[in-house]
């Protein structure tokens, strides 16, 4: 490795810089997560609440997860699949 640092041995070895994260997104990656199935008639439930949205309804039967904040329930983010929010 001839005299290089361990740090320029790491740059030197990097395929591509990484994208950094917005405000926005570092905030969904820090939220809790949970998993919940979407009842027939388009409803879930979560922390002792039911919701029932517009674009609940077509996933009927679907797991979806949860993101939220424990300190702040008031908005609760719904994913069908691990990357995909619902209603976007």
């Amino acid at each position: 490795m001839g005299g290089q640092t361990r740090i320029g041995r790491w740059e030197t070895g990097r395929i591509a810089q990484l994208p950094l994260l917005s405000e926005w997104e570092l905030d969904i990656c820090l939220m809790r997560q949970e998993r919940r199935t979407v009842y027939r008639s388009g409803y879930l439930q979560f922390a002792n609440l039911s919701d029932q949205g517009e674009h609940l309804a077509g996933y009927a039967g679907a797991q979806v997860v949860l993101r939220y904040n424990p300190r702040d329930i008031t908005t609760v983010l719904i994913w069908v699949g691990e990357c995909e929010p619902l209603g976007n």
